[in-house]
């Protein structure tokens, strides 16, 4: 049966109605483990509970973009049980989801709120960023424990793990059932609801449990390939992908004991054949007993340790393997860049071992660089152990030779960061310092910039609303340019021919940031004036006619820009020429009258002395008297 419920939040409330009237018990079941996510892929994901009575249990989920939630059918042939699991595929990869849980008990409705969100695992095809949170030996209920949680949760901020990877010992003492629901579910309960969480089983989960441990009974792993990689046919080692990065869970406890290692082996090597000409760009490979370690743990002595790294660690590396990672031993330790390093650590010899010296630090100016884009042979790996993310690390040296960085008194977990061709890792202690920082970067590398400080362990206050822009500058306009000042023009001749000039008017297209020379129809001539040879006895010297025009100018150009003031001297210079022209011509008619007196009187005297009046006035003989008759212009 499928139904479909459209949700108006994030709560539903699922009614089902029967025929029958009279149930059996009308009790709610309790959540007691979970919800926990496990083994998501491209298309699917199971989510798993744990219910205090037994009980009929279903999950209705809903795509984050719809919200239109639907239920996976429920199967009413199973008996009621408190251990419930539920597989749901179908779904887009890449994608988030909601979902919730409801439970049928003896058929009466019980509803439920708990519930959370996952997403399903991007496709290779989808590019490579991503983030991991690594947590080893994590099962000690201590505040240790709950510091390393709560530095991890401030660190993330809203950019939480894709998943997380857990390194074993995570129920000591011996991974009980009980221990494993305290231990382990009880502290990340919240986190399981929407984070998955890949595990490796470590040596205190199979302590006094004979063929069977809780471990497997209680956790999903993909044993038949349904998350990625080959089918490997057990739960104790597999592999799974997200996106471009392939990660590989090994067996380093039963597989020395009981003589699996032969065929996890086999599995391994046809699991990294697969890999070549594929899309993988980074892989990761997990298992519980380090190769190298001096710390609580001596790897030149356990077993489990030897054996690791004499069998799978040269066909890890031959297959282009990036990192590594395990627990166990309590304190943090890391190498460089390594290959072919199988021996104990006696036969350490770094010219042929190490392939970086540095610490990868960028902070320090390095980082190791894997010149193939992808998987390349034996370009060296780097080696990490984490086992103190419960308590801090118990005695050791921390002195083997292969290991360049250590932390020895700081519980603490990893947290990885996966961007296109970089792969950063950083050991984040329980105050959320970070100890130890390293980088490997593959193909074209440029150095990454160094990590941010972690934030402050404190609860983060309120946020501060946005405060007001300030208000914008008063526009001040630029300064006009100097405007462009021409040469003056070459001087005019004054000819006593050319009749007088006048400015008509300024030049229409001059402006305050621009000067325009003016044209030629910016002037006009005006008509020859009639002359009044009386205007020069006793009269002062005559007058420009167009005078008075250019002082009415002139005052209204006084205000103007230069353009403007230089049109107005240029005007003056005219004028004073006009002046000039005038002066010439009254003093050459003054001296053309002087010329026709003197004939006047030559003639005068030619005729001998006589007495003559002018205007009834007495004029001596010898003296030429003349007037000037306006109408007929007679002398």
């Amino acid at each position: 049966m499928t139904m479909r419920h459209q949700i108006n939040g994030c709560l539903v409330l699922v009614l089902l109605l029967f025929a029958q009237t009279k149930t059996n018990g009308d009790e709610c079941f309790e959540v007691t483990r979970g919800p926990y996510l496990q083994m998501p892929s491209q298309t699917g994901i199971t989510i798993r509970w744990r219910t205090h009575i037994l009980s009929r249990s279903y999950v209705i989920f809903a795509s984050a973009l719809d919200m239109e939630y639907q239920d996976v059918p429920l199967d009413y042939t199973k008996p009621r049980s408190q251990e419930h699991e539920v597989r749901i595929e179908g779904l887009s990869s890449g994608e988030s989801y909601q979902y919730r849980l409801q439970s049928l008990a003896d058929f009466a409705l019980s509803p439920s709120s708990c519930g959370g969100n996952f997403t399903t695992s991007p496709s290779r095809a989808g590019g490579v960023s991503s983030r991991f949170w690594v947590i080893g030996d994590s099962g000690h209920p201590t505040s240790a424990q709950t510091a390393v949680i709560d530095s991890y949760l401030n660190y993330a901020g809203d950019q939480p793990a894709d998943a997380v990877l857990v390194l074993g010992d995570m129920a000591y003492d011996t991974g009980t059932q009980e221990e494993m629901d305290s231990h382990y579910f009880d502290p990340y309960r919240k986190l399981m609801s929407f984070i998955p969480f890949w595990t490796t089983i470590g040596n205190h989960e199979t302590y006094n449990h004979l063929e069977t441990y809780p471990y497997y009974d209680l956790l999903t792993l993909p044993a038949e390939g349904e998350a990625g990689g080959l089918r490997s046919g057990t739960e104790a080692y597999y592999a799974f992908d997200c996106g471009q990065i392939h990660f590989i869970c090994l067996e380093s406890m039963e597989s020395v004991h009981k003589g699996w290692m032969e065929a996890m082996l086999d599995w391994l090597e046809r699991d990294l054949a697969s890999l070549v000409n594929s899309e993988v760009k980074w892989l990761v490979a997990f298992f519980h007993h380090p190769p190298y370690s001096k710390g609580s743990h001596d790897s030149d002595v356990e077993r489990e340790m030897i054996a690791m790294r004499e069998h799978v660690i040269s066909r890890l590396e031959a297959g282009g393997v990036d990192l590594v990672l395990s627990g166990h031993s309590h304190g943090y330790e890391r190498s460089s860049l390594l290959r072919n390093f199988y021996g104990d650590s006696s036969s350490w010899t770094p010219e042929k071992q190490q392939l970086d010296g540095t610490k990868g630090n960028p902070e320090e100016g390095s980082q190791y660089i894997k010149w193939t884009d992808g998987l390349g042979w034996k370009e060296g790996t780097v080696y990490v152990v984490c086992g103190v993310s419960s308590a801090p690390a118990s005695t050791g040296s921390m002195d083997h030779p292969a290991m360049i960085a250590t932390v020895q008194e700081s519980a603490g977990s990893l947290i990885i960061d996966i961007e296109g061709r970089l792969l950063s890792v950083k050991f984040l202690n329980s105050s959320g310092s970070i100890l130890d920082y390293f980088t490997i970067c593959k193909g074209a590398c440029t150095p990454p910039p160094p990590p941010p400080s972690p934030p402050s362990p404190q609860p983060p206050s309120p946020p501060w609303p946005t405060p007001p822009l300030p208000p914008p500058l008063p526009h001040t306009p630029p300064s006009p340019p100097i405007p462009y000042s021409p040469p003056p023009p070459p001087a005019i001749p004054c000819s006593p021919s050319w009749p007088p000039l006048s400015l008509a008017s300024r030049h229409p297209s001059a402006s305050a940031s621009l000067f325009l020379p003016p044209s030629n129809d910016s002037f006009k001539t005006l008509p020859p004036q009639s002359v009044d040879p009386k205007s020069f006895q006793g009269q002062p010297e005559a007058q420009d006619p167009q005078q008075g025009n250019r002082e009415e100018w002139a005052d209204e150009e006084s205000s103007a820009s230069s353009p403007v003031s230089t049109i107005i001297i240029f005007s003056s210079a005219v004028g004073v020429c006009i002046v000039a022209m005038l002066v010439i011509g009254v003093g050459f008619l003054h001296r053309n009258l002087k010329n026709r007196q003197a004939d006047r009187i030559q003639v005068l005297n030619e005729q001998g002395p006589h007495d003559e009046t002018v205007d009834g006035a007495w004029i001596p003989p010898g003296i030429f008297a003349y007037k000037i008759n306006h109408e007929n212009d007679e002398y």
